[in-house]
């Protein structure tokens, strides 16, 4: 963190959603607003994409080169910081086209209304860039948002059923990262469950793909 800003941070929303549209188009969510979510083993090593809304209580100047990254505790441990190569989940680089790193975040989740979303100076995060740097303008005396969204993958090694995944938007500095001063107002949370298997007759689904009973 640069500049000589006195902003107090804190991480006040998020929304989880598939890396299948462009980062405009608000569709594609796996889970309502600030919401944690379900996955199983057989949804591992596919991207998907984790958006924040960094919230900041100015002090009053703008914070030249602000930098974040996003870090994660596997089930209750120590935070790390997400990498090209970090285990447990790592960040990866898009699979559409045109999702790049450092381009503007669009106002999807944040809702403001007394203050400024910063734009466009939120930004999308994949492998090539592990930390989002921007500067956070001054707002006239009013506290502002910015939106960033992660491309990641959960590593499916490195994780089985019963385990939890935290994720938090952090500055950079240290093994895992600075903690918000303004702290963290929602818990981002993934849950590894057990398949669902479902079986009528000779045909069997498993997590909602069918399957052919052999029979002898």
């Amino acid at each position: 963190m640069g500049g000589g800003g006195s902003n107090e941070y804190s991480q006040v929303g998020y929304r989880a959603r598939l890396d299948t549209v462009a980062e405009a188009d608000d569709s594609a969510w796996l889970a309502p607003l600030n919401t944690s979510w379900t996955t199983t083993l057989s949804d591992l090593d596919r991207n998907f994409r984790i958006r924040t809304i960094i919230h900041a209580a100015f002090g009053g100047t703008s914070d030249q080169n602000a930098t974040f990254a996003l870090s994660y505790s596997h089930n209750g441990g120590s935070f790390t910081r997400v990498t090209p190569t970090s285990s447990v989940i790592k960040s990866v680089t898009s699979d559409v086209s045109g999702y790049d790193d450092d381009d503007d975040a669009t106002q999807l989740i944040s809702t403001i209304d007394s203050g400024c979303y910063i734009h466009p100076n939120g930004c999308i995060v994949t492998n090539n860039n592990v930390t989002g740097i921007f500067n956070w303008y001054y707002c006239g005396g009013f506290d502002s948002e910015v939106e960033m969204e992660w491309a990641v993958r959960l590593v499916g090694s490195d994780l089985k059923v019963g385990d939890t995944i935290e994720l938090q938007s952090r500055l950079v500095g240290g093994g895992g990262g600075i903690i918000f001063p303004g702290g963290y107002t929602y818990s981002i949370i993934i849950y590894i469950q057990s398949p669902t298997v479902n079986i009528k007759g000779k045909e069997a689904a498993v997590d909602g793909k069918e399957l052919l009973i052999a029979q002898s």
